[in-house]
């Protein structure tokens, strides 16, 4: 059993798909505000000069445990909070010193597990294969919090498949993202017989998966997760990566999100050329939605599953135009192209348009925090939240280029990118 000193610290476990990063965001949020020139625009934006003492004790009295996964599935997020929570109320943790926070990717990826003993060599093995990406975050007196996690060391994937993830005893793969074959970068880490004919069944799998019956899994995790919290009496927080139970047409007699359709977002890509970014006049319009759009009008045998959610615990973007929403959503109608502008080195130019499924900046996440997470003590202050808001406008305008925490306006300013 753990110690009194490890009783009265609280414990995140956040768990989502590439756009789960909110409290590595918060995180790094902190302790830029803790270094002598946060964000490194302090030269430029002589205005930002509020106090910079929050966060001094967010890790003297949080630990935080991250299991989001780029690329993963409904059912991988519900197994990791599982998981990582297990761990905790196996240590002796208080339930009611565990905070879960979830993201939830879209519907359309389905899980194709394998056990590991079906393969027939360790490709696994962190030293030869594979990159760790299980993190604990805590102060360095709290570091054997990181040995309860020895398994979060083995939540990894293979160099070269990045939809390709164990936990436990169990491999995770992203069916939706499965290539029909191997190149020579993935099959040097890999056995080919092996990982071809896994490959090759995730390709069949998909041929026979409909709209619908993704659809109902997806719902089974959200479910299953918000069961084991609540018999846990754990709370938490929830939220979508975007809309995924509304903005949905039928075409053809299938099921459509119009995320996935061009006209449904806001920068058109130019037709011979992808650098090329065309303003979509139309989008808003295109992609408003009502409640006919609702997927439980669409396809009314759903409903009964989305009524069951207990929706007190989740954040979403609504507006008169938007239903269901999500992150895309809050960052494409806030902030346009600035909420899209990486500050992640070398990041392809097409990857900084404002468009679905297309990573939003650090600072939307940031702000995001105090939208989603319902514990008052680590929520930022209007002042912080001013602060982020001014500093982003005002380095979107500058006429120089820079790079900073907040975004990167080097991009912003490539004219060819954003009126070709």
């Amino acid at each position: 059993m753990i110690s009194n000193k490890h009783k009265s610290l609280t414990y995140i476990v956040n768990a989502g798909c590439s756009y789960g990063v909110i409290s590595d965001s918060y995180l790094n949020f902190i302790c830029h505000l803790q270094n002598d020139t946060p964000f490194g625009i302090y030269d430029k934006c002589p205005f930002l000069n509020v106090k910079k003492e929050i966060g001094s004790n967010i890790l003297k009295k949080y630990v935080f445990i991250n299991v989001n996964r780029g690329g993963m599935t409904s059912q991988y997020i519900t197994d990791s909070v599982i998981y990582a929570v297990d761990v905790l109320l196996e240590k002796g943790v208080p339930p009611n010193k565990i905070h879960v926070i979830s993201e939830f990717t879209n519907f359309e990826r389905p899980t194709y597990n394998q056990p590991l003993r079906n393969l027939h060599h360790d490709f696994f093995n962190l030293n030869k294969n594979a990159t760790a990406v299980g993190t604990v975050q805590c102060t360095p007196e709290n570091n054997e919090i990181i040995d309860w996690f020895y398994g979060l060391d083995k939540l990894t994937h293979v160099n070269g498949i990045s939809t390709f993830y164990s936990l436990g005893k169990m491999i995770y793969m992203n069916a939706q993202g499965a290539p029909s074959y191997l190149d020579k970068t993935q099959s040097k880490y890999l056995d080919d017989d092996i990982c071809n004919h896994t490959f090759g069944q995730m390709n069949e799998f998909k041929k026979f998966v409909t709209q619908e019956y993704l659809l109902k899994l997806y719902l089974d995790n959200i479910l299953r997760l918000q069961y084991y919290l609540k018999s846990h009496n754990i709370k938490y927080n929830s939220f979508f990566i975007n809309s995924q139970f509304s903005h949905f047409d039928y075409h053809d007699g299938h099921l459509i999100r119009k995320q996935w359709l061009t006209e449904a977002n806001p920068y058109v890509m130019h037709r011979t050329d992808s650098r090329y970014r065309f303003k979509n006049k139309n989008f808003k319009e295109y992609y408003n939605a009502t409640e006919t759009n609702d997927i439980s009008n669409i396809y009314p045998p759903i409903k009964q599953w989305i009524d069951k959610i207990d929706f007190s615990n989740w954040w979403m973007y609504e507006t008169d135009e938007v239903r269901y929403g999500g992150v895309d959503e809050y960052a494409i109608y806030n902030f346009d192209w600035y909420g899209y502008l990486k500050t992640i080195p070398n990041t392809p130019e097409e990857q900084h348009i404002p468009y679905f499924f297309n990573h939003p900046s650090q600072f939307v996440y940031v702000l995001l925090w105090n939208e989603i997470v319902s514990i008052d003590e680590l929520k930022l202050t209007d002042d912080y939240l001013n602060w982020i808001k001014e500093g982003i406008y005002f380095l979107s305008n500058l006429k120089d280029r820079t790079n900073t925490y907040l975004l990167n306006t080097e991009q912003f300013h490539k004219d060819d990118i954003k009126n070709p």
